[in-house]
């Protein structure tokens, strides 16, 4: 279908080396080291390969800022979230203060949020893309959710047991921040 359009798929890259010599050399990737889907992986090592990027310190705080700084860690996943929960709580705050979006935060706000920064620019994450065991395990999906005066969450764990051992992987994570101290109703899947 694709060579009776002309269109030859090309840009291969498996983390089975046997499998990546079956396809033609020019149609193979080059680097080892790629973007699939705006995550970046590693198939050499076979991880997927999590950093925040570089955030400018000489820009005023404010939550325009804030929110550029979050809206750009990109993590569908979710694997990220226990870092980025205290970003998302500092903005949330700055709404229930009702800051305009380029009003400097005041001087406690702009200290939790160098504090925040410190730890996204030393986060540097590499994350296993295989999470199963061998075809003797047994496998189990395990959902969580909890919630707090703050938050809503919903974690998806595989649970692998292996040699009479238990093993748990993250594979998906949710969080919502609540938009005020009222009791609300959720859609986690919005």
């Amino acid at each position: 279908m694709f060579e009776e359009a002309k269109m030859n798929l090309r840009e291969w890259i498996l983390n089975n080396e046997t499998v990546n010599q079956t396809f033609d050399i020019r149609d193979r990737i080059k680097k080892i080291k790629v973007k699939v889907l705006g995550i970046n992986v590693d198939f050499q090592e076979d991880v997927f390969e999590m950093k925040l990027t570089k955030i400018d310190e000489t820009k005023p705080i404010t939550k325009r800022q804030i929110l550029k700084t979050i809206a750009r860690c990109f993590d569908p996943l979710g694997l990220l979230l226990r870092c980025l929960t205290e970003a998302k709580t500092l903005l949330r705050q700055l709404w229930l203060d009702n800051y305009e979006w380029d009003e400097i935060i005041e001087e406690t706000y702009q200290k939790c949020w160098k504090m925040i920064i410190k730890e996204f620019s030393s986060l540097s994450m590499k994350i296993p893309r295989k999470i199963t065991g061998t075809s003797n395990a047994i496998y189990q999906i395990v959902g969580f959710n909890d919630a707090s005066q703050l938050h809503f969450t919903a974690n998806i764990y595989l649970r692998t047991i292996e040699n009479n051992k238990a093993f748990m992987k993250l594979i998906f994570a949710k969080l919502r921040t609540k938009k005020n101290s009222r009791f609300q109703e959720w859609n986690f899947w919005d």
